[in-house]
């Protein structure tokens, strides 16, 4: 009998879809690494890495290849390492059942994940679900608004010319700074092979602040009156940096995301499996998008440490540690290949944060903080507001020190500033704006009566939303009225009919015809290293080197000159 069923339990796991899904996953694994080993050993040195400079775009980069990143004893390297991972990787079979099991518990627990956001939904009445309704359709229709409004900005270009443009396999291993959001950058080559290159650039960021306002509804709808979350989770999605990134080609707005999942899993009275998947997920994919997901990251693992330490029941203590080590397992799986070709420099250092002197970084810190407020929360009232949430979140811990969460958010960013010595721009921190949310979701009261009291709050919350809705509607009409000298300048001569030869020394100038030359089919000749010997139709010299340029080139003309650039036709 007992065999029987035995039997049955096998036959029945066979014939499941996680029992071929394991199989399949095996077996074409093993294929790729065959195939990778195979590759390493078929082509010499020399010939690889021109193989890979050639399909990166980076032939005139080969030395530097060479030299710094891929040298021939790493080579060697990854000979022999991709030989050894084939036979450890064989020994794997014996444990598929295992990862049978594993994989069939994980697809229940994401479908429970996906299913959290709609249960709120359910306990809506009819009335209540047409005006949430109404209230998305207005979000995404002020989304594709803004979409309209704003122009190509330069990190958009530049991650279009660069890895999307060149796509997966580039976008994965190509890491020029900071400027690969790599999860986003992989996600938009693929967009980008059906559509048109700005919606693929764009799509994946307005997708995503929908579904962060949809879970930061759903986050406050459990704690306070429905209104009053649509309201806030409305409000907070029309504030200046998260609109602008919210339709911006840059992965800002899925991280954003990922913060907001963070913050649920950790402020979660329990730890059990569902918030154990949630978090590992939204971690890793946090930091493959950005690795200033550090910030949100320390945090929160800081938080919900200090939580189990306190607590009676200690039995999620060990869970918790191991889900730290698996988040940093498998984010430095996903980053090996950049290490690997670019360097661990490329992911931890970023030329445009320069780390200040003590005495440099304490002078400018009032400013910063300023400056920061006004990013996150508007320059008409972004002091008022940071100050205000800073008094009232001090006032609040006086009063109950055990919700210290706000306070230590605040306080550990500026520990982690303050060690790094550097002053990092608003859209890495913009899961500051969260705290305000995570402090009314605490405080504000949650009887339904219609009193005084309600009201005034539910005025204050719609004239808030008001407002943003407002200003920021405004901020960005005025970035779309202000003349965009590099980008007219580059789709004029992009749409030259006959190929045309430029000859540019303006990174930005560069970056914008690059992108509009490969919208044209890539055939005109951009020289972003002018040789002096060379007959261009077009000559645009930064004005940092004026004095290469104040001598007229011969049978040229001037064609433009402002407070960037010389041009000469």
């Amino acid at each position: 009998m007992q065999a029987n069923n035995t039997y049955k339990e096998t036959s029945s796991r066979a014939k499941g879809p996680a029992f071929f899904m394991t199989r399949l996953g095996w077996f074409g694994g093993l294929l790729c690494l065959c195939g990778w080993a195979i590759f390493l050993y078929v082509y010499g040195y020399e010939t690889f890495t021109l193989k890979l400079a050639l399909w990166s775009g980076k032939t005139d980069r080969l030395d530097v290849l060479r030299n710094q990143y891929l040298t021939s004893s790493l080579f060697l390297g990854l000979r022999i390492v991709s030989t050894a991972l084939v036979f450890v990787y064989l020994l794997t079979y014996r444990w598929l059942h295992q990862l049978e099991r594993w994989l069939a518990q994980v697809w229940r627990l994401t479908l429970q994940l996906l299913s959290m956001p709609f249960q709120s939904l359910q306990s809506l009445t009819a009335s209540q679900k047409i005006v949430l309704l109404a209230v998305l359709a207005l979000i995404t229709l002020s989304r594709i608004y803004y979409y309209w409004l704003l122009p190509l900005q330069y990190d958009e270009a530049f991650t279009y010319i660069h890895l999307v443009h060149k796509g997966l396999l580039v976008s994965a291993t190509y890491y020029p700074g900071p400027n690969n959001h790599v999860l986003f950058t992989e996600v938009a080559s693929l967009l980008n092979k059906v559509l048109p290159s700005l919606l693929a650039l764009r799509l994946p960021s307005l997708l995503g602040s929908l579904l962060f306002w949809l879970l930061l509804w759903d986050w406050f709808v459990r704690k306070i009156r429905f209104e009053w979350a649509l309201l806030l989770a409305t409000l907070l999605v029309l504030t200046p940096t998260l609109s602008v990134y919210a339709i911006m080609g840059r992965g800002y707005s899925l991280q954003l995301l990922c913060a907001l999942v963070g913050f649920r899993t950790i402020l979660a009275t329990q730890y059990v499996s569902i918030h154990r998947f949630a978090f590992v997920v939204s971690s890793v994919v946090g930091f493959y998008l950005v690795p200033t997901y550090l910030y949100v990251f320390v945090f929160l693992v800081i938080f919900k440490t200090s939580q189990l330490f306190h607590s009676k029941n200690r039995a999620y203590l060990k869970p918790w540690l191991l889900d730290l080590v698996i988040i940093t397992l498998i984010t430095s799986i996903l980053y090996l290949p950049i290490i690997l070709l670019n360097g661990l420099g490329a992911i931890i250092q970023n030329g445009w944060v320069q780390p200040l002197s003590l005495d440099q970084w304490f002078s400018r810190f009032p400013q910063y903080l300023a400056s920061l407020a006004q990013a996150l929360w508007g320059d008409e009232a972004g002091l008022s507001v940071g100050i205000g949430f800073l008094f009232l979140l001090l006032v609040t811990f006086v009063l109950k020190p055990r919700k210290y969460f706000g306070m230590l958010g605040i306080a550990l960013l500026l520990l982690l500033l303050l060690v790094q010595q550097v002053l990092p721009p608003a859209r890495t921190l913009q899961y500051l704006v969260l705290l305000p949310g995570w402090w009314m979701v605490e405080w504000l009261p949650t009887q339904t009566s219609h009193s005084t009291r309600t009201f005034a709050i539910t005025f204050a919350l719609s004239a808030s939303l008001l407002f943003y809705g407002i200003t920021t509607t405004q901020t960005l009409r005025h970035v779309a009225q202000t003349s965009q000298p590099h980008i007219e300048i580059a789709r004029k001569i992009t749409s030259e009919q006959r190929p045309q030869k430029i000859g540019v020394t303006h990174d930005t100038y560069a970056v914008f015809l690059q992108y509009f030359n490969a919208q044209n089919g890539g055939k005109h000749q951009i020289d972003i290293q002018p040789n002096e010997g060379m007959r261009y139709d077009w000559r645009i010299h930064s004005l940092k080197h004026t004095g290469k340029a104040a001598k007229l080139p011969s049978n040229a003309q001037l064609y433009l000159k402002n407070q960037e650039v010389i041009i000469y036709k």
